[in-house]
């Protein structure tokens, strides 16, 4: 059951936990922005942040060049064949060299996207790692050229964040709360617009260094606000505000 606005009224405050999918937490966002409700997304791992050029070429993977990079369980929600169709024609219809590397653990109904994979003829192209650490990850964040999350729906969606907090600009779709999560420092591609418009995005992204590095300058300031130091200013504040709203 989805929370709706008269719900929302009889709060004092509202504190989500972002790791946690809820069912239409999307919803639940948009109705808390509209509100004067004080709420808090607990998020961001601090572990992610940026790295300097001798740190980034340290990668365990052997990676060469530039690549575009996939992060999550690959389960059907995820949206991966359409990536792979997108990226099909990033390669196909704009000569794009970049690699696609995905990192995440089979999940259910995984065997589409492998058995598209080799259907597109891209097995030397996309790199599957399976499970990452999370230092694995820092480096695979900091080295790509974007994060790319086309989820058909998302209840929250963390990768993005953790993406913007290493300065690597993330694309991702218009699938549940990802717009909201990702904000004005991220590049929305509603799903409504095909492979051909993630393609162009993704184009639009990896051809335009300036555009990449505005990207990683407001993904940064965007992340920013979701680290733990924030979170204890305004926990803080949310439980001033609720318990003078009591007196």
């Amino acid at each position: 059951m989805t929370p709706g606005k008269n719900f929302i009224t009889d709060m004092d405050g509202v504190l989500l936990r972002g790791n946690t999918p809820i069912p239409g937490a999307a919803e639940f966002i948009r109705a808390l922005k509209d509100s004067d409700r004080q709420y808090l997304v607990l998020t961001n791992n601090p572990a992610y942040t940026p790295l300097d050029l001798a740190h980034r070429l340290r990668g365990r993977f052997g990676i060469q060049g530039d690549y575009l990079l996939f992060v999550s369980t690959i389960e059907p929600r995820k949206n991966v064949p359409f990536l792979l169709r997108a990226y099909r024609q990033l390669v196909d219809n704009y000569g794009v060299d970049a690699r696609l590397v995905l990192a995440g653990e089979k999940g259910w109904l995984f065997d589409e996207v492998f058995d598209l994979t080799k259907r597109l003829n891209l097995e030397d192209r996309v790199l599957f790692l399976g499970r990452v650490s999370t230092k694995e990850l820092l480096w695979l964040y900091n080295a790509a050229q974007a994060l790319v999350a086309p989820s058909i729906y998302e209840g929250f969606g963390l990768t993005p964040l953790e993406a913007m907090a290493c300065g690597t600009p993330a694309i991702v779709s218009d699938g549940g709360a990802l717009p909201e999560v990702a904000g004005e420092a991220a590049e929305v591609v509603p799903q409504a617009a095909g492979a051909e418009g993630l393609a162009q995005a993704l184009l639009a992204l990896v051809s335009d260094r300036a555009r990449r590095a505005e990207m990683s300058r407001r993904g940064i300031e965007h992340a920013a606000r979701y680290t733990w130091a924030e979170h204890a200013r305004i926990v803080s504040q949310v439980y001033r505000e609720v318990c003078r709203a009591q007196v």
